[in-house]
């Protein structure tokens, strides 16, 4: 069985890695030939989410410059598709002509979708029309993506809800998760708490929320605690708290989320935000830490209060629920081994491996047109 696997980036981006791209060594090991190749470069992702820094202008240049070179490629590919005897692809949207050519060449399509893209990410609402009209446009042609597949793979029941008015055959695999690499560290003797939050500078906006409770944090315990970021942007910053900013880093990843104590998931309501599963959770969970989760979205599908962590729905709340695992150092190994035991036993990834073979192998073998 020969399947092209087409992912937006490559493994630099958190979407094409977790979702598609850490499973090409498992499948392999299913008897499944594995071709990746990827619409957008390295350079495109690092300047599109603020990881290296230009001017408005050229950014706006850059984007236009790279979604043109990702619209040829996509010609490229669609002559490639009539090689293999499937065709996964990973979120990316064709427009009308090329999205029937490209089911001339291969009807045998698996379209995967792990965030709410029918939606507008708020992010870029603000970035200027150019942005705002590339990402409604891929908004607006998920659906004949979805309608055109032979099959669609969901991250979540709110995405698996969306497709289903498009297509009848849809699985969801949610928050795939390597729990053999991400593995609880030794236990940790440090008396301050490391309070965590993993995400993008893109998404620090989601961070600055807490902002209010990081301070009362600060005021009511002083050294004892600490905010450690891994991905925000670099000039977040808080005056009066006890503050460490790590950049998010593939070969550092686990021993940076060890050093937490306690794991963040702020999350607005936004209707983009509201098909966001938060695969930063199962990293989390995996490494054997306790949840503090904004009572939105599908947060509360993951987090059980008490059992793996504690949802919070204000400021007040946040700091209760955070001051409980403050100063409890059992209840946060109860809560974290909780985590651990549940995300081995619903997310591990040999097991989604299993089911995305599945669906491989009887789509490969379908007869569709």
């Amino acid at each position: 069985m020969k399947v092209l696997f087409l992912t937006q980036f490559s493994e630099i981006s958190g979407t094409s890695r977790i979702h598609v791209l850490q499973f090409l060594p498992l499948l392999r090991k299913r008897g499944i030939t594995c071709t990746s190749r990827h619409f957008y470069s390295d350079g495109f992702y690092r300047i599109m989410f603020d990881l290296v820094k230009i001017n408005r202008f050229s950014k706006a240049v850059n984007f236009v410059y790279h979604i043109s070179l990702g619209m040829l490629k996509k010609l490229w590919y669609i002559r490639l598709a009539g090689n293999y005897d499937a065709v996964f692809l990973q979120r990316e949207v064709f427009p009308g002509l090329w999205r029937q050519l490209l089911k001339n060449r291969n009807p045998r399509i698996i379209y995967e979708i792990e965030d709410a893209v029918f939606e507008v990410n708020p992010i870029y609402r603000k970035r200027g029309l150019i942005y705002f009209w590339a990402v409604n446009y891929q908004a607006r042609l998920i659906s004949p993506m979805i309608r055109s597949a032979a099959w669609v793979i969901a991250e979540n029941e709110y995405l698996a809800e969306y497709s289903r008015k498009f297509n009848d055959k849809v699985t969801i695999i949610s928050c795939p998760i390597d729990t053999n690499y991400f593995l609880p560290a030794p236990e940790r003797v440090s008396e301050v708490v490391t309070i965590g939050w993993l995400g993008s500078p893109l998404t620090t906006y989601l961070l600055k929320v807490l902002d209010p409770v990081f301070i009362k944090l600060a005021q009511k315990y002083g050294d004892k605690t600490r905010i450690m970021t891994i991905g925000a942007a670099d000039d977040y910053d808080l005056a009066g708290v006890n503050l460490v900013r790590k950049r998010w880093n593939l070969a550092t990843q686990v021993a940076d989320l060890q050093e937490f104590d306690i794991g963040l998931m702020p999350l607005d309501n936004s209707p983009f935000n509201k098909g966001r599963l938060g695969g930063k959770m199962m990293q989390y969970m995996s490494i054997g830490i306790p949840i503090v989760a904004a009572n939105v979205g599908l947060n509360p599908t993951v987090i059980r209060s008490g059992f793996n962590g504690y949802l919070a729905g204000n400021v007040d709340e946040w700091v209760d629920r955070l001051s409980l695992l403050i100063e409890s150092r059992e209840l946060r190994k109860n809560l974290g081994e909780n985590g651990r035991l549940e995300v081995v036993k619903n997310y591990d990834i040999n097991k989604q491996a299993d089911l995305i073979a599945e669906i491989i192998t009887r789509v490969g073998h379908s007869t569709v047109k």
